[in-house]
Parts: C-alpha cells; structure tokens; sequence
C-alpha cells in the first residue's frame, strides 16, 4: 500500500487546524527533527512516517498507530502513548522517560539504548522487543507480558516494578533486581541463575521451575510464594519455606 509523503510544513499547518475525531492519517508523513509540543495527534496514524529526532515531549498519542514509524532518537519524554501501537518501530536511542505506555503494542519494537526511566508499560506486550542498553531503572511493567524475553542486555531495571507481569521462560541470569517488585509476578521456567534479588518482592510470585541458582536472595520476600521440586534455589541449604514460600503441587505447563 502507497502512503502519501507530506511535507513537514504542509503537515504542520494540517496540525494546526485541529484534529477530527478519529485522529488525521499521516501515514509515510516526513517530521524529521521537528519540534511537535502541545500538538494533539490522540488516534493519529503514523505507520511508517518518518519521526526521527522530532520533539514529541509532553505529546498526546494515545490510542496512535506508529507501527514501522521512524522514532530513533526523538523525545517522547512524558507523553501519552497509552493503547498506541509499535509494532516493529525503530525506537533506538529515543527518550521515553516517564512516558505512558500503559495497554501498548510494542511487539518486535526495537527499544536499543532508549531510555525508559519512570515509564509506564502497565499491561503492555513486549513479545519480541529489542531492549539491549536501554535504562529501566524504576519503570513500572505491571501485568505486561515478557514472555521469553532476555533481560540481560538491559542497562538498568533496578527498583522497577514487575507485579503481575508475565515472564515464563524469560532470561535474567546475573542481572541487577535489586528493590525489584516481582509480586504476583509468573516466572515460570525462568531462570533467575546469580541475580542480585536484594530487598526484592517475590510474594505471591509462580516461581514453579525457575532456575535461581546462586542468586542472592538476601532479605528478599517470597511470603506466597510457589515452587516445585524442579525449582532451583542458591544451594542446597536454602529452605524457601522458612521464608513463606508454599510449595505446589500444580504441573508447570
């Protein structure tokens, strides 16, 4: 399918004149490094367009389609990117601090070096997504789905909070969690092998064959927490038990 390749100014001036109430197709539109504060583009399509560099700050997009859109190295810090879409967009190196993605697509999107501090993925899919060097410290992940994903080239994921979130058969060998809120959190066939889990919640957590083979484990909350005999704990010594956990007769799945 043709998409038609506005000109930015033309663009701009479409902008300008206000939005209708399914958002305006600017799909293939070229906003190369332009500065968009305080546009509206809520239900906007963007596929495939071009925004790389652009200042999108503190711009609502909720509910946008931006999947294939060009967003490396632009600002989206504090915007609203609740239910959008990024299916398979270049997100490298783009500011995405504090951001709201809560109910977001972000299937195969690439998130290389991006930074993430304080953003809001809640109940996000994240299936695919390329998240290698990219700054997590304190996001909040609640219920968003992980499966499978490696972890390990995340810069940062320290004090972030992971409650709910599903991340059955997800890599997080020898990675920093520290103060990581994994409550409720499915970890099934994960392995969490010499992980720094200081101070981490892990109550109410499905821990049902995951591997946490020397992982500090010290002060962490495991109160309702499940496993199984294929769960594999620091050493030999460790009684989860003492800690609260509650072992599980359900089969892993």
């Amino acid at each position: 399918m043709r998409h038609t390749l506005w000109p930015a100014r033309l663009t701009l001036g479409l902008l300008l004149l206000g939005c209708g109430p399914g958002g305006p197709d600017m799909s293939g539109a070229i906003l190369h490094g332009e500065d968009l504060r305080g546009k509206n583009l809520s239900r906007a399509n963007l596929t495939d367009a071009d925004l790389e560099r652009a200042n999108l700050a503190g711009v609502d997009l909720s509910g946008a389609v931006l999947d294939r859109t060009r967003l490396a190295g632009a600002n989206l810090s504090n915007a609203n990117l609740a239910g959008a879409s990024f299916s398979d967009t270049n997100l490298d190196q783009a500011n995405l601090s504090g951001a709201n993605l809560a109910g977001a697509e972000l299937t195969r999107a690439n998130l290389a070096g991006a930074n993430l501090t304080h953003a809001n993925f809640t109940g996000a899919a994240l299936n695919g997504v390329n998240l290698a060097g990219a700054d997590m410290e304190r996001v909040i992940l609640a219920g968003a789905d992980l499966t499978r994903q490696d972890l390990r080239p995340v810069r940062r994921l320290t004090g972030s909070v992971l409650r709910g979130a599903n991340l059955q058969g997800a890599d997080l060998t020898r990675m920093d969690l520290r103060d990581v809120d994994l409550s409720g959190a499915s970890l099934v066939g994960a392995s969490l092998a010499a992980a720094d889990l200081l101070h981490a919640n892990l109550e109410e957590a499905d821990l049902r064959h995951a591997d946490l083979t020397q992982a500090n484990l010290f002060r962490v909350r495991l109160r309702g927490a499940h496993y199984d005999p294929l769960t594999h704990w620091p050493d030999v010594s460790f009684r989860p038990q003492n800690y609260g956990a509650v072992p599980s007769a359900r089969g892993a799945g």
